[in-house]
């Protein structure tokens, strides 16, 4: 939700309600009249642009879609929207506002194409022919780091598996012989790709084009699946890794495409979103009823499974705050088991069915972290200190031996833009 507080101090006002607009709502822009705010509201896979007035009681929807809106921003003259999008490929926008209902005319014009660079945190110059904006790339890639199966202890300085600055890599997976790694690609114009390598890096080679996901290996090794985004209805996909051969698995509809199967390749557990929340649910691949396992008010969700396919771990949310919970495969009620000022995503199991890896953010650093199931002792992997990386999707090794992850780096230039 939205507030506004005085410039000189005081009391904080809270001028939008929860799902009203729908969604989570960020990114607010003052009118140049200070009469109304222009805001994002953040939906599952989508956004939408709305106006709010600062005493929270009218509203009204400018603009919504698949795409995610960034930073709305109005011109001196409060004539025009700004504002930038789009994935793997990115642009600036504007749209003209009416002076009277304030809704938009005519279609949004594209200002600029910033190609693999995100625009964002806009400021118009006050005579408006002027854009300040950070222009930000991202360089994801798959690291790692050495562990004690038995203490639990790094054992080696984290190190990347791969190297590149225009490609997402990300979600890795460890075949049960822990011999080889199955990972995300994402490439500015191509798309998502699955992409296989050895546990140390070498011997990359592609797998797919145009199915990915979150990538999950199928029981027998051979093979590994994913509900792709690119099939309508949703399906998943088995792909087998040697001959690349790929085939519908189940005839089951999935509600998403970013879940986790169970490694028994029985369960499909993702987020189900109801009543303004996200709750986890699972869903039998072979066919049959959807479960909803929690019912939470903030979020519970972004499972992930132990090896033995008998626990779940999720992201609870608890305020500002997310922490680590673990719930049974048929359900009852989540033992939280992080309690820290800070955010705790788990990732994936250690052999021994209680050790959960998970992503831990403390003082604006993302680390590696462990916690216990069973006494809730933690212990920190990796000592990264700056505040522009972070670190996603933490997965053990079947032997407990290594831990990989994506690693993501965050640089950027202040750019202006001439506007005609």
């Amino acid at each position: 939700t939205l507030w506004i507080v005085p410039a000189q101090g005081g009391a904080a006002k809270q001028i939008t309600q929860k799902n009203n607009p729908p969604g989570g709502h960020g990114a607010p822009a003052w009118s140049p009249d200070s009469k109304y705010l222009g805001v994002v509201s953040h939906l599952p896979g989508r956004s939408e642009l709305w106006t709010v007035t600062p005493d929270g009681v009218n509203s009204q929807q400018l603009d919504g879609g698949t795409v995610i809106f960034y930073d709305p921003i109005f011109s001196p003259d409060g004539d025009f929207l700004f504002w930038s999008t789009g994935a793997g490929n990115f642009q600036l926008w504007r749209r003209r506002i009416s002076p009277t209902t304030k809704k938009f005319l005519g279609q949004a014009e594209e200002v600029a194409n910033t190609g693999a660079a995100l625009a964002r945190y806009m400021a118009i110059a006050p005579d408006g022919k002027r854009i300040a904006y950070s222009s930000l790339m991202m360089a994801n890639n798959i690291g790692s780091v050495n562990v004690s199966p038995q203490t639990g202890e790094a054992t080696s300085a984290p190190t990347l598996l791969t190297q590149d600055t225009n490609r997402r890599k990300t979600a890795p997976s460890f075949s049960s012989d822990g011999k080889s790694i199955v990972y995300s690609m994402w490439r500015m114009g191509v798309g998502g790709e699955l992409w296989l390598m050895d546990a140390d890096g070498q011997n990359p080679r592609q797998l797919t084009a145009g199915l990915a996901g979150l990538p999950n290996w199928m029981p027998n090794g051979q093979s590994v699946s994913v509900v792709s985004k690119d099939s309508s209805p949703l399906r998943m996909w088995e792909i087998d890794i040697k001959s690349g051969k790929q085939s519908i698995l189940s005839e089951q509809v999935f509600p998403v495409a970013l879940g986790k199967m169970s490694p028994d390749g029985v369960l499909f557990a993702y987020n189900s979103y109801a009543g303004g929340a996200y709750n986890l649910s699972i869903l039998p691949i072979a066919g049959g009823p959807t479960k909803q396992l929690t019912f939470d008010q903030e979020m519970m969700g972004f499972p992930c499974w132990s090896r033995d396919s008998q626990w779940l771990a999720l992201e609870m949310k608890r305020g500002e705050n997310t922490q680590v919970a673990v719930l049974p495969r048929d359900g009852g009620t989540p033992q939280q088991i992080t309690n820290d000022v800070g955010q705790n995503w788990p990732g994936g199991w250690a052999a021994d069915h209680d050790r959960i890896v998970f992503a831990g953010l403390r003082n604006n650093i993302w680390n590696l972290y462990w916690v216990s199931r069973r006494t809730k002792a933690q212990k920190q992997l990796t000592n990264f200190t700056k505040p522009n990386t972070y670190v996603r999707y933490p997965v053990w090794s079947p032997q407990s031996d290594q831990i990989v992850y994506e690693y993501g780096e965050t640089t950027g230039n202040i750019w202006m833009l001439e506007l005609k």
